[in-house]
């Protein structure tokens, strides 16, 4: 009975998924991205649940400029490709004013994260790669941002 009990405390532990997602920050302007994935099995583990833009330099309480979701489907993922479509009508992205990357979040169309990872190779809580945010403007031009992101993997 006892390694039964065992063995089915080993599965529950085993099954549960744990938070993980990527904190990138830009190298030539105050910018950080934030994404992280659901930690629901039934939801997809390796799915965005939420991606977070902020301005570091901003004091506290006003630095996320922005935040997208699966759930308000303005959030999505291919492969390691963050895709935010910029709302104005949620409150979340409604803050048309804010800088992001030296263009205003009104201008904007999409925030598209890239990060140089690949799910087959894993990587440690901590880990950095090299990440690109693209800003896409309502007008078709885009902007380019040079990120640094490090892997975060809640245990």
């Amino acid at each position: 009975m006892k390694a039964v009990l065992v063995v089915a405390a080993l599965g529950l532990i085993a099954s549960q998924a744990k938070a993980d997602g990527f904190v990138c920050n830009a190298l030539d302007t105050d910018l950080t991205v934030k994404v992280y994935n659901h930690v629901n099995p039934e939801l997809g583990t390796r799915n965005p649940a939420i991606m977070v833009v902020s301005d570091p330099s901003v004091n506290a309480g006003r630095k996320t400029i922005a935040r997208f979701t699966d759930a308000n489907l303005t959030l999505a993922k291919r492969s390691s490709v963050f895709e935010a479509r910029v709302d104005l009508r949620f409150n979340d992205s409604g803050r048309q004013g804010e800088n992001i990357g030296g263009t205003k979040l009104g201008e904007l169309k999409k925030i598209i994260l890239n990060v140089d990872h690949v799910y087959n190779m894993p990587l440690d809580d901590g880990d950095v790669v090299e990440g690109e945010v693209t800003l896409v403007k309502r007008n078709g031009e885009l902007v380019h941002l040079d990120m640094t992101c490090q892997r975060y993997l809640k245990n």
